[in-house]
């Protein structure tokens, strides 16, 4: 794709609810004058398909009809439409922007402070240390026990492991702990960060909504705490 950046990238479209949209709408039309007088030149302009590379938007443009060659940048687009826009016909449907590097960056960071963070208040319950050193030690005893083919002995242990694991659990949530915090997510091939040199990792795509989620809910409550009005 052609890069048409005319001084510095344009802001991402913030919606209301929070998420990020492209800047221009698919099925956008307007027409444009280039020129004065006689002279000038009028035709339609209209975006037929909207793409994203590294971290810029880029469009197809169909000019009276007939799709140009290169996909345009969002600046180029804006630069069009505000020097030579003179009507529009269509207004079209502003589309949402895949999942974004930064926004994976933003959920990791925090899930893995909120992992920290839980680990720590769980250490300083003393009932929850206990059960939880107990529950460890049952894994060795499961291990040995289905090493030696002894499949009743494993289950009665893993039952029992169970138990104290329930207890354990109901000790966090009586202290306020969500016990989901307490996992540590791994990752072969990120090692738990959500991108790789490679860009965003598939266990990060796995879950994109729930990122863009958390994301947009970030946004909307920045918005409440410094009065922001929305989209741009």
């Amino acid at each position: 794709m052609q890069n048409q950046n005319h001084g510095q990238k344009m802001a991402y479209y913030e919606g209301e609810d929070g998420k990020l949209y492209y800047n221009f709408a698919k099925g956008l039309k307007v027409v444009l004058r280039e020129g004065n007088g006689e002279t000038a030149k009028e035709y339609t302009l209209e975006i037929i398909g909207c793409k994203f590379s590294g971290d810029t938007e880029y469009y197809d443009i169909a000019r009276d009809g007939v799709p140009l060659p290169y996909a345009q940048s969002a600046n180029r687009v804006k630069f069009l439409l505000s020097c030579f826009g003179v009507k529009t016909l269509a207004t079209g449907e502003r589309l949402e922007l895949p999942l974004l590097l930064e926004e994976v960056k933003r959920f990791y960071s925090n899930r893995y402070h909120v992992y920290l963070n839980a680990c720590a208040k769980a250490e300083a319950i003393p009932e929850y240390k206990a059960l939880a050193t107990e529950a460890r030690g049952f894994g060795q005893k499961i291990g040995f026990a289905l090493a030696f083919e002894r499949t009743e002995e494993a289950a009665s242990l893993q039952k029992q492991q169970f138990d104290i694991q329930r207890r354990a659990e109901a000790i966090l949530k009586k202290h306020g702990i969500n016990p989901a915090d307490l996992k540590e997510h791994t990752c072969e091939k990120c090692g738990g960060k959500g991108f790789d040199y490679f860009g965003i990792c598939g266990c990060a795509l796995a879950q994109s909504d729930e990122i863009k989620k958390f994301c947009a809910a970030e946004r909307r409550q920045l918005k409440r705490l410094t009065g922001g009005n929305g989209g741009n």
